[in-house]
């Protein structure tokens, strides 16, 4: 039986910001390897149209705080654990793969990323 939220892609591409590192990594398009990396239930926060992130959605109880997302209008979201950026089709309602062309736009976020522990929307263009 297909997951509701995930496409056809047998794999996809995407980043997993773990407390010390940041890897773009190929993953199976499973629930359960979603739900081994991030360690726990599934959470959807919205980065930037088309981008969200999966964390685990009682990461605040079980883990320790990992980064900080800090948004366009200055609003800051705490989260915990391990996570993923992927790209989200919101027409299909589905996780797809990030591309090359979503690599090259989401550079400077993941750079920002390697030197602070704030990711800042602004620098997705």
């Amino acid at each position: 039986m297909k997951d509701n939220y995930l496409s056809t892609e047998k794999s996809i591409e995407v980043i997993v910001v773990g407390f010390d590192s940041v890897q773009f990594a190929t993953i199976e398009n499973t629930l359960d390897s979603i739900l081994n990396i991030i360690d726990g239930y599934m959470e959807y926060i919205r980065i930037k149209d088309p981008y969200i992130i999966v964390c685990n959605e009682e990461g605040r109880y079980v883990s320790s705080k990992n980064r900080q997302l800090k948004y366009e209008s200055g609003n800051v979201i705490d989260i915990y654990g391990r996570f993923l950026i992927v790209k989200y089709d919101y027409r299909k309602k589905v996780i797809i793969s990030l591309s090359n062309d979503d690599f090259k736009l989401l550079n400077k976020f993941i750079a920002n990323l390697n030197k602070t522990n704030c990711m800042d929307v602004s620098l997705i263009k």
